[in-house]
């Protein structure tokens, strides 16, 4: 019986140690690989001020970002339940199709994307010489008048033309009765609310799998809000709004420029492939919120939904099998925040972009999906200002607490966003505009240098994610709060 339990605890012990053992010796013959398996954020780090009390939580999240062989079991346990799934998924992706197709454009972008081996329009913001003399050289190339939407001209003369011309369409659009223009606005929201005939399906209670290989976000707060089954009433919308109404006076009372900034979720734009689910109401809290606040202050909401379903099959906005816009959904959105700086919102078709391919995004990961089974997704390089040198203190891809972008714009202003992992197609953009760019997330307001960089701000934007829509109102009284605090609001 001692035998037994000894051997039981020599088994034990080499079970722990042999990984550990044979990864290690791995690595010094350079045979070990620590590949990214698309999580999109960096492995957690032991604190510098761990205190006893947090050292097993910190060493245990340690431990397992650098767990031996681990990209390699979790590939293999992602393909064996992919497997196991894919006959099922195969079998909804021949029954089931989206009711609204695809232009013709977008059929024709997928045909011509580039694989680009890792490389791409970003690597010019991290100090790429190479990538910085590219860009700058494509952002000088003509661009050519067959490239653009139908409903868009290039050149002088044509941009003359196409005012005059745009002119008599509006005066033309302008006679036409208000009965026509409520039965436009009607077809508007029931397309808004198109759905696919998919049957709903969450799996790993994380991912929604939609129609034509899309998938969605599948936390209870999206769902939640895209059924539109979480409105308020008069009560609750007065108390939700009550921190935007103050922050707004305070930054007004002090010099400070504030937004506010929701970030579509994608099956808000992409309603179309999303499986069929009973919608409470087609006018969602975001949307209830912006209307409140406009109406009873002088805050206003940026929400680029109807600016994103305009572009939506001019450009695919957002990754397919990634819970992200990609750069042209952020590009767009940007600009929407930037028109109310003061900066003047130029189309996506004015700047050098080009389709490339992706490998899949963090939805398959969640999911536990094989990604063998997903095709590559769709991103886009965009030459936007690249002949502004514009370099991040880290990778915009990076799930980090605090981040800096400098550049050589020509806007002193100092600008701090507070947000989430959204802002990594939201920065490039910014930085291009802005010689001073802050990123600080939502869950790191209490460091010493966000304090730092919220007080000093001379614009400060708030942003959300619009499946955080609910916890908007306490994110802005958060910042709220540091503001009211700390010295830097006094005269």
């Amino acid at each position: 019986m001692k035998k037994a339990k000894i051997t039981g605890i020599i088994i034990f012990m080499m079970i722990l140690l042999i990984p550990s053992a044979l990864w290690g010796i791995m690595g010094l013959f350079g045979v070990g690989r620590d590949y990214d398996i698309g999580e999109k954020r960096e492995k957690s780090r032991i604190s510098e001020d761990v205190t006893p009390m947090s050292f097993g939580e910190e060493y245990e999240n340690y431990y397992n970002d650098r767990l031996p062989f681990r990209a390699d079991i979790i590939t293999l346990y992602r393909k064996i339940d992919g497997a196991v799934e894919k006959p099922y998924e195969d079998y909804l992706a021949r029954k089931y199709s989206p009711k609204k197709e695809q232009k013709a454009e977008e059929t024709v972008a997928r045909t011509d994307i580039e694989q680009t081996n890792g490389e791409s329009f970003w690597d010019a913001y991290t100090g790429s010489e190479e990538t910085e003399t590219s860009a700058a050289d494509k952002n000088n190339e003509t661009f050519k008048a067959e490239d653009a939407p139908k409903d868009e001209v290039t050149g002088e003369e044509d941009q003359t033309a196409g005012e005059e011309a745009g002119n008599d369409a509006e005066d033309a659009q302008n006679e036409e009765t208000s009965e026509e223009d409520e039965e436009e606005t009607e077809e508007e929201a029931e397309d808004v609310m198109q759905m696919s005939d998919m049957p709903f399906r969450c799996v790993n209670d994380k991912v929604v799998i939609g129609a034509d290989g899309w998938l969605f976000y599948g936390e209870p707060r999206n769902i939640r809000n895209f059924k539109g089954n979480n409105l308020k009433n008069e009560d609750e919308l007065a108390n939700y709004a009550r921190p935007f109404i103050s922050m707004k006076t305070l930054c007004d009372m002090n010099g400070k420029e504030v937004r506010f900034f929701v970030c579509p979720e994608k099956e808000i734009i992409y309603s179309e492939y999303y499986p069929t689910v009973e919608v409470a109401s087609e006018y969602r809290l975001t949307e209830q919120v912006r209307d409140y606040l406009a109406a009873n202050s002088s805050v206003n909401i940026i929400y680029p939904k109807t600016e994103l379903r305009n572009e939506r099959n001019n450009y695919q906005l957002y990754y397919k099998h990634d819970s992200h816009w990609n750069a042209a959904g952020g590009y767009l959105a940007t600009q929407c925040l930037l028109g109310t700086l003061g900066i003047e919102r130029t189309p996506l078709y004015v700047y050098y972009y080009k389709p490339v391919k992706i490998e899949s995004g963090d939805l398959i990961l969640l999911g536990n999906l094989n990604p063998d089974s997903y095709p590559d997704d769709l991103n886009y390089d965009i030459g936007y200002k690249s002949n502004i040198e514009v370099i991040p203190s880290e990778p915009y891809m990076s799930d980090v607490p605090y981040m800096e972008v400098s550049s050589t714009a020509q806007n002193e202003r100092r600008l701090v966003l507070i947000g989430d992992s959204y802002k990594m197609h939201i920065l490039p953009y910014l930085g291009a505009e802005f010689a001073h760019v802050t990123f600080v997330h939502r869950n790191s307001l209490e460091s010493g240098r966000a304090v730092e960089a919220i007080c000093n701000a001379d614009i400060i934007v708030v942003e959300t994610s619009e499946g955080y829509i609910e916890d908007f109102s306490r994110q802005v009284w958060n910042v709220y709060s540091i503001l009211e605090a700390n010295t830097c609001m006094t005269d």
